[in-house]
């Protein structure tokens, strides 16, 4: 996985505010930007060959230039588990957590040993066989993950100190419903912004599909939430914030408070 280093802008955890539904001047868009390139730098880590990860091969798509001195491959994985679809990276005490949806794992990176172990197993929760089963984006809430379950379909909490390799245990389900008491489609990312603002997480389909031909959006129809939304939890309720066809990434401005979400199918960054 290429990693940002720690207090970069893969830190997703500041103030939101609700602001109407307007795509932002190009001058805002780094910090949401950075994000989301972080998961193309993923996806073409995920289909390079062995060779091509040297640093002389590697090309590395960044077209804003966020990251001068390019990325860092810190892991490929280990023995336990070949990575094959990595999302979440969240940083803590000199260690990175992060998700792989297809493999339905948490792993844990040591910066301090370099190792790459199995933090926790059935990350996703489900017992469905999906194509992505396992977790998604997570992020940090003191002691605690919250996470973006796929194959439970929820958002959920689980403590730092349960992450023992086996399944995953969780303490607290943040989110399971909408407000019109639908399963939710399958949460993918996720923040926890500060002053009380709640949790905000994305919600589009990529978790339903069992097959590469299945149509997401019947699936949302028929067993999810009919829509693809960006939801809030705060004070136990739950509200959509927003709608679009594939909400994915978010990311606050610390300097506005304002909320930015890409969708991957229009390729767009909105707040």
């Amino acid at each position: 996985a290429w990693i940002p280093r720690r207090g970069s802008s893969s830190v997703r955890d500041d103030r939101a505010a609700d602001t109407p539904r307007r795509e932002p001047p190009p001058s805002q868009v780094g910090w949401a930007a950075c994000h989301m390139w972080w998961w193309l730098w993923i996806a073409a880590l995920f289909g390079a060959r062995e060779e091509e990860c040297s640093s002389e091969a590697s090309v590395v798509f960044d077209p804003l230039g966020l990251f001068a001195g390019g990325p860092e491959v810190v892991t490929r994985g280990g023995e336990e588990v070949a990575f094959r679809w990595t999302e979440g990276p969240v940083w803590r005490a000199e260690v990175l957590y992060f998700s792989d949806t297809i493999a339905d794992v948490i792993a844990a990176y040591s910066e301090a040993s370099g190792e790459t172990v199995i933090a926790a197993r059935r990350s996703g929760g489900g017992t469905e066989a999906v194509l992505e089963p396992g977790s998604n984006g997570m992020v940090l809430d003191g002691d605690s993950l919250v996470v973006c379950q796929h194959g439970a379909r929820r958002v959920a909490r689980v403590e730092l100190s349960d992450l023992d390799g086996g399944p995953l245990r969780v303490t607290e389900v943040v989110a399971e419903r909408t407000a019109e008491g639908r399963r939710l489609n399958s949460p993918n990312d996720v923040i926890v912004v500060s002053g009380g603002g709640g949790v905000v997480f994305t919600d589009p389909i990529y978790g339903l599909t069992r097959s590469p031909g299945d149509d997401g959006d019947a699936l949302s129809e028929a067993i999810g939430a009919g829509v693809k939304g960006v939801y809030r939890v705060r004070a136990g309720a739950i509200e959509r914030i927003a709608a679009s066809k594939r909400p994915n990434g978010l990311a606050t401005d610390p300097r506005s408070g304002e909320l930015w979400v890409a969708d991957s199918a229009d390729s767009r960054v909105f707040s």
